[in-house]
């Protein structure tokens, strides 16, 4: 069901939408059979996918579903074929923008968009400057596509969680990606699932997050124990920092409102963590405890390596202090210079720092801090703790690993959009009750 104030012009809207749908079907059909029969079986799934695509812009509920399960699910499934690594997550975020996009020319609402003014400046800023540096540095197909890749992972999500709320569908974004995180975090002991563990462990520790911060999730609470044993699993020590970050946050939050029901909160999560930590391996235990770089065991040798990398970038932005070296190119420059090989010196700061100097990494750090402060400012809407905490939490996280990954931050921007429009409509009601 829409949320927009305008919901009169809604069969306007409605029937030109079934008539786009019914034109795009026909030309789709018609073209299906020159590519079913072409050399690449890739081609062949061209029109179903088409289809599918147009058949998900229609349902924004079934859009919704598909996205919260499509965030954990970083796999690429378009490598080779385009030129471009594409996950279905991609795909759905660009899907719903597009749709967002289409109903407000339709609708003639532009709700969508000014629900976003809370965080419009922190945003704006940030992404201008990328786009500064785009056209600063010699522009390339990697520097393109790193540079949409920003726009993907903060604007596309804030746009679709505003999106989300208008239509009314926002919380079963939240309930799929709440049954996908809990795969993850049951399965991932035993198979990967192509997940990389520190991914893989934001993913979890993000679900964690929601549950402890959404009173609306409260009767999927039975899932807590699973997601904290899921994300020790993992051996990410970036996600455990995170989710513990995240859970002060939000204890930090309930403690305004009832400090008892906070300290039994916070009591219950450390005893289950405790017993979860019992559960694991001894290697993993030694692992996640592991905070040093002296000695042979395997958490020491990814922590110098770290180091390693953290130097090597320093390197680098002391050789372009101003205006960096550009986004997308740090790979090739750690090259160049015959560095320790990596695409990013896991830590966010240090990477914004390399990519457009230091005035770019405190884009960054007023994007983040930005942002978090228009969010406590609206921490009467019920998502909005969650939101700050996820944020921080990713955040963080990002300080001691990559954060500019597939599906990573796509949640706490999610969620900003969300916490956004809830809050425009909120404002909308009381000033029509008036």
């Amino acid at each position: 069901m829409s949320a927009y104030a305008w919901s009169a012009r809604r069969p306007k809207a409605a029937d030109v939408g079934r008539a786009g749908r019914d034109v795009a079907i026909g030309a789709l059909a018609a073209a299906a059979v020159g590519l079913l029969v072409g050399k690449n079986p890739f081609y062949a799934l061209l029109p179903v996918a088409a289809l599918f695509a147009i058949w998900l812009a229609v349902r924004p509920r079934a859009a919704a579903v598909a996205l919260g399960i499509s965030i954990p699910a970083v796999q690429t499934i378009a490598s080779g074929h385009v030129g471009l690594h594409i996950g279905l997550g991609d795909m759905l975020l660009l899907l719903l923008v597009l749709s967002a996009t289409g109903a407000a020319v339709l609708e003639r609402n532009a709700a969508v968009f000014g629900a976003l003014r809370a965080v419009r400046w922190p945003a704006l800023q940030y992404c201008v400057f990328v786009l500064v540096l785009l056209f600063a540095h010699h522009p390339g197909f990697q520097p393109v596509g790193q540079t949409f890749q920003r726009y993907e992972l903060i604007a596309f999500p804030l746009v679709v969680g505003s999106y989300l709320v208008l239509r009314g569908v926002h919380i079963r974004v939240l309930k799929a990606y709440l049954v996908a995180a809990t795969v993850v975090a049951v399965v991932f002991p035993f198979d990967s699932l192509g997940l990389q563990k520190n991914p893989a462990g934001q993913f979890v520790a993000n679900a964690i997050l929601l549950l402890v911060g959404v009173p609306r999730l409260s009767r999927y609470r039975i899932l807590v124990p699973l997601l904290v044993y899921g994300v020790f699993a993992t051996e990410s020590r970036g996600a455990l920092l995170a989710c513990a970050v995240g859970v002060v946050i939000l204890l930090a939050f309930r403690w305004m409102h009832s400090p008892r029901q906070a300290i039994a909160t916070g009591l219950a999560i450390a005893a289950i963590a405790g017993l979860s930590f019992e559960l694991l391996p001894s290697t993993a235990q030694s692992f996640v405890t592991t905070y040093g770089s002296q000695g042979k065991s395997h958490g020491a040798y990814n922590i110098r390596f770290r180091q390693e990398y953290q130097r090597d970038a320093l390197h680098i932005i002391r050789a372009h202090p101003w205006l960096g070296i550009g986004v997308g190119s740090y790979g090739a420059v750690v090259a160049a210079d015959r560095l320790t090989p990596t695409d990013d010196p896991h830590n966010v700061l240090l990477l914004q720092a390399a990519e457009g100097g230091w005035v770019f990494a405190g884009s960054f750090i007023l994007l983040i801090l930005g942002t978090g402060y228009a969010l406590v400012r609206l921490r009467r809407v019920e998502l909005a703790p969650a939101a700050v905490a996820i944020l921080i939490a990713t955040t963080t996280h990002g300080l001691v690993d990559e954060y500019w990954v597939r599906g990573t931050p796509v949640l706490s921007w999610l969620l900003a959009g969300m916490v956004c429009a809830l809050a425009w409509q909120s404002r909308e009601g009381e000033a029509a009750a008036t």
